[in-house]
């Protein structure tokens, strides 16, 4: 349990979580209506643009015919995890394996 005086806290995440809430608070702001719409319209464009490019790679296909906005589900001939580190090596963060959450995924 933490205590309540900063002095004698033992770690200051309540400092950190504060700073992020501001942060997100200010980001907001300054996007404002519009701009938080707008974002919101960008990132689903270019989900769409990403699936049909990943689409284009013999081998790779949609996990499931879903409708999806920003996430979406593939399948790779490469195991999961190897896809991952792959991108991560490449510094794109790819999301994480599905199969030990959805068994029923081939």
């Amino acid at each position: 349990e933490q205590d309540i005086r900063r002095e004698k806290a033992s770690s200051n995440i309540c400092t950190n979580q504060t700073l992020n809430a501001i942060g997100a608070a200010v980001h907001l702001a300054w996007l404002g209506p519009e701009g938080l719409a707008e974002t919101g319209r960008r990132s689903i464009q270019k989900a769409h643009y990403l699936a049909k490019r990943l689409q284009q790679i013999k081998g790779v296909s949609p996990a499931n015919g879903a409708p999806y906005g920003r996430e979406f589900a593939i399948l790779t001939p490469l195991e999961p995890d190897e896809v991952v580190a792959a991108m991560m090596e490449r510094g794109y963060l790819a999301g994480i394996p599905l199969s030990a959450d959805y068994p029923d995924l081939p």
